[in-house]
């Protein structure tokens, strides 16, 4: 730690804590994310270091930079790039109105950073607002890979939950969101999902049908719409990449993206 001028508390989870500090050396802003020791207690706590390993290896505008890891007094401690505010606080401020020309802009950066990571074969696993990160000079970065896996690992087996989780359609509990999911999309059937059925821990719910996306995205434009649709398919292999997803027409049809020096910029939140 006697590298690093520790300052506020960022933030605080089950992982542990995260701290503002000032690397001496060269009087950089960081953030370290310390995890707690009570994780430690039965050996090397493998989620710290999948998500080490992960972003050590992923260098990108748009993912989180990992910059150091050291241990103190039998902690594990991880360095990150600081930024100041995420993609949940500008959606939450109410002095900020995102035009859909924003939205196209943030959606290329986030397309962009997940198009890198897939492409490094790399499955973030949790993509939320919270976990889209934004620099002081307005480029998203996707950050927190503590559910991440790589593509083809032997402990890539997920629960439904985890292939159905959308942290966008927030509710009270996981049963809850997954009640969210289907009423926005359906319930999956064999004839839009060959195989559904047959999938390991899979619950026949009752069967609900879609409501047009319109319904639900009153302002969203034609364009907009397809590409969701196109994102939001049950079916893997019919679902959109990311890479495909940057060559929709949504993002050459007027408006334009906004520059990213030009989006809106919200202030970071208060220190813990």
């Amino acid at each position: 730690m006697e590298r690093y001028e520790r300052g506020d508390v960022l933030g605080e989870g089950t992982f542990g804590i995260v701290y503002a500090a000032v690397q001496k050396s060269s009087g950089r802003r960081v953030a370290i994310k310390q995890f707690k020791r009570g994780k430690f207690k039965d050996g090397v706590d493998f989620t710290a270091l999948r998500e080490v390993k992960l972003q050590a290896e992923l260098k990108h505008i748009n993912v989180v930079e990992l910059l150091d890891v050291f241990v103190a007094n039998d902690t594990m401690n991880v360095v990150f790039e600081l930024l100041p505010s995420n993609l949940d606080d500008v959606i939450k401020d109410k002095a900020v109105v995102l035009t859909a020309a924003d939205i196209k802009t943030y959606m290329q950066m986030l397309l962009r950073g997940l198009t890198y990571c897939h492409d490094h074969m790399v499955l973030h696993r949790d993509l939320k607002p919270e976990n889209l990160l934004i620099s002081p000079d307005g480029n998203v970065k996707i950050g927190d890979f503590g559910l991440a896996r790589v593509h083809g690992s032997p402990n890539r087996n997920m629960t439904s939950m985890l292939m159905l989780r959308m942290p966008y359609l927030t509710g009270l509990n996981e049963l809850d969101q997954l009640g969210k999911i289907f009423h926005a999309l359906g319930t999956p059937t064999e004839e839009e999902w060959p195989g559904v059925s047959s999938l390991a821990n899979f619950v026949e719910f009752t069967p609900s049908t879609a409501p047009p996306l319109a319904s639900i995205f009153s302002a969203a434009s034609e364009d907009a719409l397809d590409l969701l649709s196109k994102l939001l398919k049950y079916n893997p292999g019919e679902r959109i990449t990311a890479t495909e997803a940057l060559k929709h027409p949504y993002f050459s049809n007027s408006p334009t993206p906004t520059p990213v020096e030009k989006l809106p910029s919200t202030p970071a939140p208060e220190p813990a």
